[in-house]
């Protein structure tokens, strides 16, 4: 028997991962999705403390958003990739370069899987350039108000940091 505690969890969880993807999605499909994941997992649910069940509530519910808008929108979720906070970390000074050209000998930008060919490395930084791109055009004040709702609020450096940022974003090269 599945509590009412997990219930108004899944209704919560569901309601926050729809407002991201309203476009592509209605409210009670999320929900389902929910509550199938549920159903999959009644032996354990019950164990979960309530930040861990909403987690894995919304993971589930953004693996079936993510699925329906490549559906509706034409491509693969087999297409999207993450790159790793290292690998980022090595890809960005050449995102920001115009002129950056494939790294040789040790700087091994692959991270675990070895040397990158040209070919990838250079879709790795254009994929960053893309995502540089997205941000020129992002809403900058938002970004603002939530390091404003930080600890570091009151650290000038951080909106320092913020405010270089997004004239670097701005200078980029472009990523088509």
């Amino acid at each position: 028997m599945i509590s009412p505690k997990v219930a108004s969890q899944i209704e919560a969880a569901a309601a926050e991962v729809t407002r991201l993807y309203r476009q592509w999605v209605e409210h009670e499909d999320v929900a389902s999705e929910m509550w199938v994941w549920v159903l999959d997992h009644a032996s354990t649910v019950e164990t979960l403390a309530p930040f861990t069940l909403r987690r894995r509530l919304k993971d589930a519910g953004i693996a079936y958003c993510r699925k329906e808008k490549a559906h509706k929108t034409g491509y693969s979720t087999e297409d999207e990739y993450v790159y790793s906070q290292p690998v980022l970390l090595k890809l960005l000074p050449d995102a920001f370069d115009p002129e950056a050209t494939h790294p040789v000998g040790g700087d091994n930008v692959g991270g675990s899987r070895g040397e990158r060919t040209y070919g990838e490395w250079e879709t790795m930084v254009i994929d960053v350039r893309v995502g540089l791109d997205k941000l020129r055009y992002a809403d900058w004040s938002i970004l603002k108000q939530v390091a404003a709702g930080t600890r570091a609020a009151n650290d000038s450096l951080t909106m320092d940091a913020l405010r270089r940022l997004q004239r670097k974003v701005n200078s980029a090269p472009s990523g088509n």
